[in-house]
């Protein structure tokens, strides 16, 4: 992954001229000028990296050549089964490139190796690690894997020669048969699932004549890849004798050519279909155990988990309350600092955990965007993510995202064990407790508690406000808060994190902004389309492009990044260059849906239909769109005083109804109590600075 982590030594540059850092004592960083002239600076990290012009030498060394850009995308555009392939090679010289960073007495990299690879240690100790060699590893990797010396020592080249242009190093893993190198006369059979043509299970390259194809996608879809489990001779002679009643005169196709065919079909979609429900265990993916060892330095571990906030959140108007939010936290184990939280009315999802993992990854700049009076420090990716059983946390996205995007190990707790990975339960009770109860119109851990006390009547913050304070609240109180749980003589979660950075000797990853929107681009849901007259279809709205012409009418699937938040556009991957091209929607407008939820406009297409304005699967017309959201505003509007779920039903969508008269009782919303409480903190705060 292409990011950099500041250590002694390290050179950057800012302001245009080249720096190197002389010593690190977190959160500060000591750096000098490069050639030697001026004094020494002392810089927290932070404000080093928020600076604008703060450039890591990485930054400024690289000149990726255009064609190691299409390997830096083309992983994504791989099968899942040959995908697997590539990592399956990662993960067999993956001790090699550990056994590097532990030779550089690299912390985090020894704590690694002693705990996966501990099979390659004779004795298990750390003395036996430091006597390792390359050359006993590679024979072990060797003996182990039955792969030459020589393949693993030509796939550490590659992969170090990727990492070094594009920051992947897992492209470089990839073998001219898994990039599929095309021939001017391949064509490419997209075989569907046969109840829903529009979804594309695989496909595959061939050069049979275009008389064949149809036939034989005709036949796989709806003889071969079903619960009958017909014989590919049996298919066979399906092939040919509806070869020879539809096209006469055609020559006869070799039986070994359909076998080769459907040989290069995906294993486990032919696996899937032919077996049904059967199947689902046979490929379910063997979940590596919950570790309760503890964590060694800060991101060696973090554990995500959802729960719904015990408080009543008013709308943005101050007038209704609306229900409650949901709350997402992801705490690092070591340290017990906070590394992600995401406050919204969605549902728990893969989206929303896309918006957490964000969150938690890049730098926060919590005082630039909430005034908070120390930054929100910890930031970075993890080693390993631990989680919930959950069915967001078991998507094959968010697997996706962690494993392959980001890099990480991703562990469940074994199932029906609260008690397993109970940093974060504890975390969530303290998050509750310690301030949720705090604040006006909080409903209490236990329903019983709150008596004859008006929870509704008290609600006084909105969704944005409770993001503010709770932000205030993190930053400023917990992270500076003795926690129990840590040694006595680092008992706060700041100081225990940054005695953690000194062990490890360097800094958190840092990507520059330019990188967070790959990796934004990166973590979007992916799908394969086929370009037709029209353009691309997905989920009932069509979007096109000139620059959709040159690949119209091909059989060919290519991969469309889409993002659920807003349907007015999506990302047309190019074969040539692997770059994302934004392609707007042409019906219904992109004007039109401009901003507009999945879910809302399922909803609306979902009115429509029931008004037979619409049928089942027909795309709305020009203006038809409009009208179904102001049906739907109005029906908001009317019951927004009486239902709560209605209310919940606007924020979630963004929707702002009109109200034809205001509620007199809140014309001026009541301050939270413990906002309060932390404005004063800040202003005390802020005066001690200024008599200092």
């Amino acid at each position: 992954m292409n990011c950099a982590q500041l250590k002694v030594n390290s050179k950057f540059y800012l302001y245009g001229r080249a720096q190197v850092v002389t010593s690190i004592d977190p959160p500060n960083v000591t750096y000098a000028g490069l050639d030697g002239t001026g004094e020494p600076f002392v810089v927290d990290f932070i404000s080093l990296y928020n600076n604008p012009y703060f450039q890591t030498d990485e930054e400024v060394k690289k000149e990726i050549k255009k064609e190691k850009k299409v390997e830096h995308y083309m992983l994504e555009t791989l099968p899942e089964h040959k995908q697997k392939r590539v990592y399956e090679r990662l993960n067999i010289i993956k001790p090699m490139l550990l056994l590097e960073r532990v030779k550089a007495h690299e912390t985090p990299a020894i704590v690694q190796f002693m705990s996966s690879y501990n099979e390659f240690l004779p004795r298990g100790d750390i003395d036996a690690l430091q006597k390792l060699s390359r050359e006993k590893l590679l024979s072990m990797l060797s003996d182990k894997y039955t792969v030459s010396v020589r393949t693993l020592q030509r796939w550490i080249e590659k992969f170090k020669e990727e990492e070094k242009e594009t920051g992947l190093g897992v492209a470089g893993l990839m073998t001219k048969n898994d990039k599929g190198y095309i021939r001017n006369d391949d064509k490419t059979l997209a075989i569907c699932q046969p109840k829903h043509p529009e979804v594309v299970l695989c496909t595959v390259q061939t050069r049979l004549p275009d008389a064949y194809l149809p036939i034989i996608k005709k036949a796989i879809e709806e003889e071969y890849l079903t619960l009958k489990k017909i014989t590919p001779v049996a298919l066979y002679d399906i092939v040919k004798t509806r070869c020879e009643l539809e096209v006469p005169g055609l020559p006869e196709l070799p039986e070994i050519t359909l076998r080769k065919l459907l040989d290069r079909l995906d294993p486990q979609v032919v696996t899937q279909m032919r077996s049904g429900k059967s199947a689902t265990q046979k490929l379910k993916l063997v979940e590596r155990g919950f570790s309760n060892k503890e964590a060694l330095y800060p991101l060696h571990m973090v554990e995500i988990d959802h729960t719904p906030i015990n408080l009543d959140v008013l709308d943005d108007l101050h007038t209704f309350v609306v229900g409650r939010p949901n709350l997402t936290l992801g705490i690092d184990v070591y340290s017990r600092m906070i590394w992600c939280m995401y406050i919204t009315f969605e549902e728990n999802s893969t989206n929303v955990m896309r918006k957490a993992l964000e969150q938690g990854m890049f730098v926060k700049r919590s005082k630039e965007r909430y005034g908070t009076l120390n930054e929100w420090d910890i930031h970075g990716r993890p080693q390993m993510i631990f989680t919930d059983n959950g069915s967001d946390f078991k998507s094959a996205h968010f697997r996706r995202m962690v494993e392959h995007t980001l890099g990480a190990e991703l562990r469940y707790r074994p199932v029906r064990t609260p008690h397993v990975g109970g940093t974060i339960e504890r975390l969530c009770g303290t998050f509750m407790t310690e301030f949720i109860d705090r604040i006006d119109g909080a409903r209490k851990s236990n329903p019983k508690e709150l008596g004859e006390y008006d929870a509704e009547g008290e609600a006084c913050l909105t969704l944005s406000e409770l993001i503010k304070i709770a932000t205030w609240y993190v930053t400023d109180v917990y992270h500076h808060s003795v926690h129990k749980g840590l040694p006595p003589e680092t008992p706060t979660p700041t100081t225990r994190y940054y005695e953690g950075l000194k062990k490890t000797a360097f800094l958190p990853e840092y990507f520059s902004p330019e990188y967070e929107d790959f990796l934004r681009m990166q973590l979007l849901p992916i799908k394969d389309k086929r370009i037709t007259r029209d353009g691309i279809r997905l989920g009932n709205v069509i979007y096109s492009s000139n620059q959709l012409a040159p690949y119209v009418g091909k059989s060919q699937t290519y991969n469309i990044k889409y993002d659920i938040d807003d349907i007015s556009k999506v990302y047309f991957q190019s074969p040539e260059t692997s770059d994302y091209i934004e392609i707007s929607a042409i019906s219904p407008s992109a004007n039109e849906v401009q901003g507009m939820s999945r879910f809302l406009y399922s909803k609306i297409l979902k009115r429509l239909r029931e008004e037979g304005k619409v049928k089942s699967k027909e795309i709305p017309g020009t203006g038809m769109v409009t009208q179904g959201q102001l049906r739907i505003q109005d029906e908001v509007a009317q019951l927004y005083k009486k239902s709560r779920r209605s209310r919940k039903f606007a924020a979630k969508t963004n929707m702002v109804p009109i109200l034809t008269q205001a509620n007199t009782n809140k014309d001026k919303p009541k301050e939270p109590s413990f906002a309060n409480l932390l404005e004063k903190a800040k202003a005390i705060e802020q005066r001690k600075k200024e008599n200092d």
